[in-house]
């Protein structure tokens, strides 16, 4: 169960939402709202269980970059990756996204963060 994700739209550029998600409905919504032709930088503080059972909070960088958006501009957002990083010192990793397939919040905890959301 997810029991919150909170979404920064002020300290990343290409981000115009803002978000606080406290059920998976709230994440759908995310999803649904993202450009298909544009890249978008979102950074989201999860709240998960480690391998372990504890408690954890770890933000992550969600770079949402969809096949329909320019080779060029993704060359030229992939070169920002790394300023991105720096600007959310925090940040644990950056995780790319092309398909709203590929949405799916518990596989990128079990893979990232060798966690679950349960």
């Amino acid at each position: 169960m997810l029991k919150k994700v909170s979404f920064f739209s002020n300290l990343v550029p290409f981000l115009d939402l803002k978000l606080t998600v406290f059920k998976d409905k709230h994440w759908e919504e995310l999803i649904s709202k993202l450009p298909e032709d544009e890249i978008r930088f979102i950074p989201i503080q999860l709240e998960f269980k480690d391998a372990k059972g504890k408690n954890q909070s770890e933000i992550l960088i969600i770079l949402w970059s969809p096949d329909g958006v320019n080779i060029m501009k993704k060359m030229e957002v992939e070169s920002h990756k790394s300023v991105v990083m720096r600007c959310l010192p925090g940040a644990r990793e950056c995780v790319e996204i092309s398909s709203r397939l590929d949405w799916n919040l518990g596989n990128i905890v079990k893979e990232k963060l060798k966690g679950s959301l349960d």
